[in-house]
């Protein structure tokens, strides 16, 4: 955190005070995405004469002051690249000849010096067979007739070609929300296993949102049919943040005993777990005296120490926040904890350092601890329906694809904003400086090919759910990509000409394989009998 405000004239030393984690977060997004734009070690030169406008101009100054700051040091997932890269031929385990398609990933300067360096010292003839079944399988052919709408899709979509008539090969379906789109495309699965399908000739398209998971988890299980590739998102407490929010709640006189109980029951504390349930029954019965056992060690004693002491001064807190960083364990179970929290300290030390009183409400903002991902953990089977991802591409080719969250921003998934650099400055930029940062037509270039590689490995139907409402029960639009749709279907003038709405009884029966209720027929009400009657009256 110090290297932030080693530059402290930078446009973001503003937005550091307010809002640091943020900030924080969006420059070194921005600084980490220019030096994997040169080689490890190098810095894009600016010329005095590059066109460049004083905006982008100065940011990217500021950019290189911070990079310079770090001296060198590189993120996690960086340096591991660093390593390889400057590891001497003599330590491989064996040789690797890599192959690869440009764009399919598209890789950073450091990712080529990589490749070109494994190529290099494996000394092997590249085989040409090899590159052509890589290229076959990343650049798939259109699995569709060519005569059908589907067919056309694969084939044209985004190039404005010919046109072709509605068929049943491809439909577009309007329904409420996600929660409802999971339930359409299990009832569609139903449906299409019941003509004679299997379960893996159905695929289901998912953007990458837990959400999503979770809704087609549910629904699929209820309709019993198993799903191959669906994420199992894994995620654990985020102990090294919650411990220093805990502090910090302590700290704040008349200290809560459920906060206090929360912090002696931490997994960071320096005892046992079975002392520190003891300590916080203690506090819970109405004991605050914290005092350490009679057996306890200097750790323990230290710990409840600092938890008494009171800490109302801004130079009071800091030491005392120091002092919690050293008192953690040194521990290698507990490592990525211990470093989340000496993360958390850094960022409560920073926002106190501008502080004349203390601000507990402000300090505890940063810090407010949320469960972290560790990974997502994928089962791949031979049967159940198929699973792919948005920002993946397929795995296996299908008969029949759903495709849900046919919403704006998604297929394809719309680039974000740099708050940093417009997009006419990253342009500017590659080309004073001679490098590749991505732009945001690049960006949306390769997505619409991702998009439309996750169409060709279908043969036979392809459906859209184009949900109206977000989880907060807002309106939102349909994708981008259903213009460029409805431009290539003969006889359609609006692109939601395209769309049936799942509520219409009449565009339900235009749709194929959605799976409805029986009608049932009016009744009318049943007479009570004579009996019960006379009961409810003597009551």
């Amino acid at each position: 955190c110090g290297a932030w405000h080693a530059v402290p004239h930078a446009t973001w030393a503003k937005g550091l005070a307010v809002a640091p984690a943020d900030t924080s977060s969006a420059v070194g997004a921005a600084a980490k995405q220019l030096l994997l734009a040169v080689r490890p070690g190098e810095l894009p030169k600016i010329s005095e004469t590059a066109e460049l406008s004083a905006r982008a101009r100065r940011n990217l100054i500021e950019l290189t002051e911070l990079i310079n700051q770090l001296d060198g040091t590189s993120p996690p997932d960086m340096q591991a690249l660093k390593n390889l890269i400057g590891c001497p031929p003599e330590f491989a385990i064996r040789n690797t000849c890599v192959y690869h398609i440009e764009d399919k990933p598209r890789l950073d300067a450091w990712q080529t010096l990589l490749i070109e360096r494994l190529n290099e010292d494996a000394g092997i003839a590249p085989d040409e067979s090899l590159q052509t079944l890589l290229e076959t399988v990343l650049s798939p052919k259109p699995a569709a007739k060519p005569n059908t709408q589907l067919g056309n899709l694969q084939s044209a979509l985004y190039a404005m070609a010919g046109k072709h008539e509605p068929d049943h090969s491809a439909q577009w379906v309007g329904v409420r929300d996600a929660r409802q789109e999971a339930e359409v495309a299990a009832g569609m699965a139903q449906q299409l296993v019941a003509t004679g399908a299997g379960p893996k000739d159905i695929g289901l398209l998912l953007p990458a949102d837990e959400q999503y998971y979770q809704f087609v988890r549910q629904s699929f299980d209820h309709a019993g049919l198993p799903v191959s590739g669906l994420p199992q998102p894994e995620v654990q407490r985020d102990l090294g943040y919650e411990t220093v929010f805990n502090f910090l709640v302590c700290k704040q006189r008349p200290a809560p005993a459920m906060a206090l109980a929360a912090f002696l029951t931490s997994p960071l504390m320096p005892w046992p777990r079975a002392q520190g349930n003891r300590l916080a029954h203690s506090v819970m019965d109405g004991d605050y005296s914290l005092k350490a056992p009679a057996n306890a060690d200097a750790a323990t004693a230290g710990m409840l120490s600092l938890l008494r002491e009171r800490h109302d001064t801004p130079a009071a807190l800091m030491a005392a926040l120091s002092e919690l960083g050293e008192r953690l364990p040194n521990d290698d179970k507990q490592d990525i904890h211990v470093s989340r929290a000496s993360e958390a300290i850094a960022l409560v030390r920073d926002r106190l350092d501008t502080m004349g009183k203390i601000d507990w409400c402000a300090l505890r903002s940063p810090v407010n601890p949320v469960p972290q991902p560790v990974g997502d953990e994928i089962t791949f089977t031979l049967e159940g329906v198929t699973v792919w991802l948005e920002d993946k591409t397929p795995w296996r080719p299908v008969q029949h694809l759903i495709v849900l969250g046919f919403r704006d921003r998604h297929y394809p998934c719309l680039p974000g904003y740099s708050p940093l650099f417009f997009p006419e400055d990253l342009r500017a930029i590659n080309a004073a400086c001679g490098i590749e940062l991505d732009t945001d037509e690049a960006l949306l270039r390769r997505r619409r090919a991702l998009f439309k590689s996750q169409l060709a490995p279908v043969s036979e139907s392809v459906t859209f759910l184009v949900p109206r409402r977000d989880a907060f029960g807002e309106f939102v639009a349909p994708a981008s990509s259903l213009l460029f749709m409805a431009s290539l279907a003969d006889g359609v003038d609006k692109p939601e000409d395209l769309v049936l709405d799942i509520e219409s009884s009449a565009d339900r029966s235009r749709g194929r394989h959605i799976a409805t209720a029986p009608l049932t027929g009016r009744f009318p009400p049943r007479p009570s009998p004579t009996h019960i009657l006379q009961l409810r009256a003597a009551r």
